[in-house]
């Protein structure tokens, strides 16, 4: 007969291989948990190195076509604005370091850059001491900012631009001393370059003179409406000057001068001028210009090549 102890007994081993089966199972399911995720890890390990690799390539890529746009830029525009002078005119807010770019790659066409003009957000004319000093400096006959905006960008499209005389607003006077009194006053910083010295009302004067003229950002402040714009469109007349901006930028204002059959006609614009090739094209467009030729160049609406489609020597 089988007693109560020998029940109490096989009651417990039967639980023991329960329990001993429960172990086991975990540590296999464990097992293969871990197995995977090894493998997950491992995965992803390489996909990071391969991700890393491809980053250095690309790396060493730019690095190889920065080194190619700058030695061989002297193939591509070496010589091409020999005896012109360039004035590189921006907003304050563009970046200095596309400006510098721009300024180097004109030297090293053989052009004289005698001064980086940045217009200052003091030009958003938030008190009547600034109304009253930018009055003096263009000659307005009132300080009422449309007038005030509407006599500067008039004597600057011919002081900078080289636009025909024909605005009333437009005096010999304040041409003789625009923009000395813009500096002074705070509207403009003047950035003497290529061993410019003397008057600075003088600088942009040189025979002949080209100009280029920057805009837009997102970090600009002055007026585009009443400033920015219309300041492009009154140096257009004098058919010296290449319009630029960055190409990640907002296009207003490519897509305003471009739609403007009048401007387009006599100033060309270029939307990439971060990189060498919207470089080049500005210094292209420029060399063209006196022979009438301009267009639309870069990446963004509008543009028609990124290059001049004709390359003089």
């Amino acid at each position: 007969m089988i007693d109560f102890r020998y029940h109490i007994v096989s009651l417990i081993a039967v639980f023991l291989a329960l329990g001993i089966g429960v172990v086991v199972g975990t540590t296999v399911v464990d097992r293969g948990v871990v197995t995977r995720l090894e493998s997950q890890v491992n995965g992803l390990n390489e996909e990071v190195k391969a991700e890393r690799q491809g980053r250095l390539d690309a790396q060493t890529e730019l690095a190889v076509w920065d080194t190619f746009a700058t030695e061989g830029s002297k193939f591509f525009v070496g010589g091409r604005l020999k005896g012109r002078t360039v004035t590189l005119v921006f907003p304050q807010g563009v970046d200095e370091a596309d400006i510098d770019r721009l300024a180097t790659t004109m030297r090293q066409a053989g052009a004289s850059v005698p001064a980086t003009m940045q217009l200052t957000d003091k030009l958003n004319l938030r008190d009547q001491t600034a109304r009253d000093q930018l009055a003096l400096a263009t000659g307005a006959a009132s300080t009422d900012p449309a007038v005030l905006y509407h006599a500067l960008t008039a004597n600057l499209g011919v002081k900078l631009g080289g636009a025909p005389a024909t605005d009333p607003a437009v005096t010999p006077d304040v041409q003789a001393t625009l923009l000395g009194r813009l500096e002074e006053n705070g509207f403009m910083r003047i950035k003497r370059v290529d061993a410019a010295t003397g008057d600075v009302n003088t600088l942009p004067t040189a025979t002949p003179n080209s100009s280029v003229f920057g805009a837009n950002s997102d970090q600009i402040s002055i007026p585009y409406d009443q400033v920015l714009l219309p300041l492009a469109v009154a140096m257009a007349p004098g058919g010296r000057t290449v319009a630029v901006q960055r190409s990640g930028d907002d296009q207003q204002f490519m897509r305003d001068l471009r739609a403007d059959e009048q401007v387009s006609a006599k100033m060309s614009t270029v939307d990439d001028i971060q990189n060498p090739i919207g470089q080049y094209a500005a210094v292209l467009a420029l060399e063209q210009a006196p022979d009438g030729v301009f267009g639309a160049y870069g990446t963004g609406t509008g543009a028609e090549s990124l290059l001049p489609e004709r390359v003089t020597s």
